[in-house]
Order: structure tokens, then C-alpha cells, then sequence
């Protein structure tokens, strides 16, 4: 862990992001089933006691370490590192977290986000007979 660096960890939350496949080789390093595990666990407690806040304010499955690294995904479509060292009282980066959800906030990347109102002919409510 001391020579990872944020390239690495976009690499490794893209690698989630894509259900297992490094984007990079084209490998399949893990199973689907895991990447979607690990997704679960990064969404619901990835980011220490400031899990709750970080769902509701940035909206990205993450994980970060004590090291000052933070991976954040969007499923099935990228993965984003952050590396910067000093940490909060709940120990994450101060600047990764500002980094992330600035990021989060200008670009609409909240997975919860609502994009306006379902079409009628995609929803279920719409098909009943």
C-alpha cells in the first residue's frame, strides 16, 4: 500500500466500477458478484462513521484508507482516485472529500440523482392491464 498511488486506485475503483475487468489490461481480475459485494459495503460504510453524510451530500460508493486514498465509482461507468494524506476527525482525506464531491456536485454524478420523471412507457405503474 505505501506505493500506490492515485492512478492506481482509479485503476482498482474502475476495475469495481466495470464488475471486475481492468480497464486498462482487459482482464477480468475479479468476479462480478464480488465487485458488486464490495460496491454494496463501499456504499453503506466505505467511508467510516461519514458514510451516512458522504451518500447523502457526494452519492458514490468509496472507500477510503488511512493512508489518505480515496477510490469512488460510479457502476458501469468509471472509477475516480484521490490521494492526499491529511485526514479528518473520521479518517478521511480532507481533500479528497472536497475534491470528490465538488466533482459530484458540478457534474451531476450522484447515483440517487433524479433525472426528471420516468416515461411513461418504460414504467411498470403504466403497464398494468
Amino acid at each position: 500500500s505505501v506505493a500506490v498511488n492515485a492512478r492506481d486506485l482509479a485503476i482498482m475503483a474502475a476495475t469495481l466500477a466495470t464488475g471486475g475487468v481492468n480497464p486498462v489490461s482487459g482482464e477480468r481480475v475479479i468476479r462480478e458478484d464480488v465487485a458488486r459485494w464490495t460496491t454494496a459495503v463501499m456504499t453503506s460504510c466505505g467511508m467510516y462513521d461519514a458514510s451516512g453524510d458522504w451518500l447523502v451530500h457526494v452519492g458514490l460508493p468509496a472507500k477510503s484508507g488511512v493512508g489518505g486514498g480515496i477510490v469512488a465509482i460510479r457502476p458501469e461507468q468509471f472509477g475516480i482516485g484521490t490521494f492526499s494524506p491529511r485526514l479528518d476527525e473520521r479518517g478521511n482525506s480532507v481533500r479528497g472529500i472536497v475534491v470528490l464531491r465538488t466533482l459530484s456536485e458540478r457534474y451531476g454524478l450522484h447515483m440517487l440523482h433524479h433525472r426528471g420523471a420516468p416515461s411513461r412507457s418504460r414504467s411498470p405503474y403504466w403497464d398494468r392491464s
